[in-house]
């Protein structure tokens, strides 16, 4: 089988060899400049690169900088939809976030929001399709373009606080797994 393109999104200077590196502050020409909502642009052409054909994208201790940019947070879910886009089924998107529960989900002035492991579920289809058939759920109507299956690892400190005292859990690790959208589920999402 056809190895298929490896992602690495906010690389920051951390370029890896053998995937393609983006980031809204390129360090040097191997990055691509971007910016989380936007197309994903193969650099030789800068043209969005083709559907369905990553394999893995990584994405660590960048989603907690997606800036809110409105009622409907487009860049947020446009991110999502994106990765979802580029990947292939089966096609595995890595991420690594503070916990909301950590020191650092706020300590860090660039972070502007916190991350738990319910913030996943806005990511999966089925979710929001349960909500619709029931009038208690409190699913927002955003329905982004994506499904994936989400396996989330919380992982402990050490998340050294001024204090001297260590946060109980530092990260969550969630490795997401891209799925088909169901039959019924929108085809264009009305969050991005």
């Amino acid at each position: 089988m056809k190895s298929g393109l490896k992602l690495h999104l906010g690389c920051g200077n951390k370029v890896l060899p053998e995937f393609l590196n983006y980031d809204a502050n390129p360090v040097s020409a191997a990055v691509v400049p971007w910016e989380a909502g936007q197309p994903l642009l193969d650099p030789a052409t800068r043209q969005p690169l083709p559907d369905d054909g990553a394999e893995l994208v990584v994405a660590h201790h960048l989603i907690e900088h997606i800036p809110h940019d409105g009622p409907r947070e487009t860049a947020w879910f446009a991110f999502w939809a994106e990765c979802w886009r580029v990947l292939r089924v089966g096609g595995m998107l890595d991420v690594v976030t503070p916990h909301g529960d950590s020191i650092w989900a706020w300590s860090d002035p660039g972070h502007v929001r916190a991350i738990f492991p319910e913030t996943f579920i806005f990511i999966r289809a089925d979710a929001y399709i349960a909500a619709r058939n029931d009038p208690t759920n409190p699913m927002s109507p955003y329905e982004p373009r994506c499904n994936f299956a989400v396996n989330i690892t919380l992982v402990p400190g050490p998340a050294q606080r001024m204090d001297g005292k260590v946060d109980r859990i530092a990260n969550i690790h969630a490795q997401l797994t891209k799925l088909p959208l169901p039959p019924g589920y929108p085809r264009e999402g009305r969050g991005g």
